[in-house]
């Protein structure tokens, strides 16, 4: 979009233009550098069934925090990064689903 655009991180000279080069030949001269962040078309039935699954029963939720050292049940298997994995509470679920006005 043109506020990601706007807004996007300083990068090293030499990476921007050399991305910005390898992306001559598949934008308008006019569009090169805003080219990745622009969106001509809308697909409003690809958009809804992406904001359809936004349900707290589809999310993750990843806290990191020393706090946690010591009293995690797993292990990941590659880098043994030690976790937990717990279930959302149903009330905490609901008031998710209705949070009111605060």
């Amino acid at each position: 979009s043109a506020m990601n655009f706007r807004f996007k991180a300083k990068e090293s000279p030499f990476n921007y233009c050399s991305r910005t080069a390898s992306k001559m030949h598949k934008y308008a001269a006019t569009d090169i550098l805003q080219g990745p962040w622009i969106y001509r078309e809308k697909d409003v039935k690809l958009v809804r069934s992406f904001v359809d699954k936004m349900v707290p029963e589809n999310m993750r939720v990843q806290i990191v925090s020393p706090t946690f050292k010591g009293s995690t049940e797993l292990q990941e298997k590659w880098y043994k990064t030690d976790y937990n994995r717990r279930k959302f509470e149903a009330d905490m679920v609901k008031e998710w689903k209705n949070p009111g006005e605060d």
